[in-house]
């Protein structure tokens, strides 16, 4: 670029072609939303000097844009939700009720910790290279009611959260069921087998590494391969996704989903994975709603 400008060219105003090779030297480097705020920063500076700058009339500047955004889109993940089914067949594997494996009994409590409470992996694992009593999540923030011997339900305190920036922190109140994957009893089962410590995070493994977000995605892939579950398009944000899914299966009320998953917009929606029994049964749910309607307006007609 330096061989194209002469130490007689005027650097104002910039020409099309030198804001061309300005950016694309810039998208060697920065991301393509960056790469816009230096152009916007460029566009000021003529501005300063009285040199209006149109950029959007510069339309071979344009497609060079067009195509540093298209070759920068990153690949869209396609991520699959955590069922009942799918939890089912962890505790099939693990068998933490039985196993002398302490990881597993740990994963077990958080797997359905992360379910049952519509936890995103930064509210329940350590991904900080220090922990910090204040915002992990940690044993004395678990609490059973009325005590740990025979709990009805358990108070869960999250102290930090994406859609909680100012930390005013929220308790989750799980109850406890009668079925094999009930998340009040399985960290019922890990504090009184496991004795997690007071000072470091809730979730720990034997080796004293805490629960990550790496560590959890490795482990899920792991028992679902074991399961015989293709697990490439599990990731822990698995268990966010499908405890929305399960809710709105359950019928379990929008509103209600979106403060059980602590949304604070109705982004919740396109967590929510359609099943396929119910997207087969649409045809014949509407041929009965228009017969309904049809038959309505017959009896219309004839009054």
């Amino acid at each position: 670029m330096q061989g194209l400008i002469s130490p007689s060219t005027p650097l104002l105003p910039a020409s099309e072609i030198t804001l061309i090779y300005f950016v694309s030297h810039l998208a060697k480097t920065v991301s393509y939303n960056t790469l816009k705020l230096y152009l916007f920063a460029v566009q000021d500076l003529h501005r300063q000097y009285n040199f209006p700058l149109k950029l959007p009339k510069m339309f071979r500047l344009q497609k060079v844009l067009n195509g540093i955004k298209r070759s920068q889109t990153p690949v869209k993940l396609d991520r699959y939700p955590i069922t009942i089914q799918i939890l089912q067949s962890i505790f099939n594997s693990y068998q933490p009720h039985l196993s002398c494996d302490l990881n597993y009994i740990m994963l077990w409590a958080a797997f359905t910790l992360a379910f049952f409470g519509f936890l995103r992996s930064s509210e329940f694992t350590c991904n900080d290279k220090v922990f910090d009593p204040e915002t992990h999540l940690c044993f004395k923030d678990v609490t059973f009611v009325p005590n740990i011997e025979s709990p009805n339900y358990m108070l869960v305190l999250i102290k930090r959260s994406k859609t909680d920036p100012f930390r005013h922190g929220c308790t989750l109140t799980l109850a406890r069921s009668t079925t094999s994957i009930c998340a009040v009893m399985a960290m019922k089962d890990y504090v009184l087998q496991c004795q997690p410590s007071s000072a470091g995070p809730l979730f720990t493994f034997t080796s004293g590494k805490w629960l990550t977000r790496t560590s959890l995605t490795h482990e899920l892939r792991d028992v679902l391969q074991h399961c015989g579950i293709q697990p490439q398009h599990y990731f822990s944000h698995s268990f966010h996704i499908g405890a929305a899914t399960t809710a709105a299966a359950a019928g379990i009320p929008a509103w209600l989903i979106k403060v059980l998953g602590r949304w604070s917009s109705d982004c919740y929606e396109r967590y929510i994975r359609t099943p396929q029994e119910t997207l087969l049964a649409i045809p014949k749910q509407l041929s009965m709603n228009c017969s309904t309607n049809c038959r309505l307006d017959r009896s219309l007609l004839s009054t």
